[in-house]
């Protein structure tokens, strides 16, 4: 995978925290519930951002840890 590939899927996925991360933190009006699980969208992208930052660390320094 190249830097912009990795760069094009990381920038996204932080976009796509921050808003799950807005949504889930909002408060809604007295007896309406969410319907999109938020926290778990979250979670998903974060481990996503995680291993991508890695990727994209190992790939710049151009070894491993």
């Amino acid at each position: 995978m190249s830097l912009e590939i990795t760069l094009a899927v990381l920038v996204p996925l932080v976009i796509l925290f921050g808003v799950c991360v807005y949504l889930d933190n909002r408060k809604l009006p007295l007896g309406e519930v969410k319907l999109i699980p938020y926290k778990a969208i979250s979670f998903i992208t974060l481990i996503m951002i995680i291993i991508l930052a890695a990727h994209l660390l190992t790939f710049l320094k151009g070894g491993g840890f």
